[in-house]
């Protein structure tokens, strides 16, 4: 069985079980960047090598380690499985040292910057949502996904309850 075969299989067998944002990042990784290099190979052919290898690649194009680390996971977890169902004796993608750039520095705006951001929103609706990011530390898809069943007015209190990847709340 190829890898391509089996992570189909796979990505069937496991998808009502995960997230649908993380079955939707997971697809999104192996179309991209998974299955065109290994998906043509069985998969006991794959070897902890060539995945170094790949790691390293990617680490040289600039990828974050986080970003690398991101693209071996639902390999990682695809080979678990084969491991798990006696297709393969061990996990070849399992502690692959971190390879990748340094995760940069943030800066976060100061406050002179988000009340220059809030005061050049172009409707009081693009200042409302600043305003709500910049004083929740929400992220975009956070705020995407809010809801105002999230918002306990009494209390003073909104509650983060769901994210909005890609259109999947």
């Amino acid at each position: 069985v190829t890898l391509r075969e089996y992570a189909e299989q796979w990505l069937a067998a496991r998808a009502a079980g995960l997230r649908p944002s993380t079955v939707s990042e997971y697809v999104r990784i192996l179309e991209r960047e998974i299955l065109p290099r290994f998906g043509h190979l069985p998969l006991a052919a794959i070897t902890r090598s060539q995945l170094k290898a790949y790691a390293a690649e990617r680490a040289a194009d600039g990828l974050s380690a986080n970003t690398v680390r991101n693209h071996l996971a639902p390999l990682r977890a695809l080979i678990a499985s084969a491991v798990d169902d006696e297709l393969l004796r061990a996990n070849v993608a399992a502690r692959i040292k971190r390879a990748g750039q340094p995760q940069r520095e943030l800066r976060p705006p100061s406050k002179e910057q988000v009340q220059a951001l809030i005061a050049g929103a172009r409707t009081s609706e693009a200042a409302a949502i600043f305003t709500l990011a910049a004083s929740l530390g929400l992220r975009r898809g956070e705020l995407y996904a809010l809801r105002w069943e999230a918002v306990d007015f009494a209390a003073g209190l909104v509650h983060v309850v769901a994210s909005n990847d890609r259109g999947v709340i």
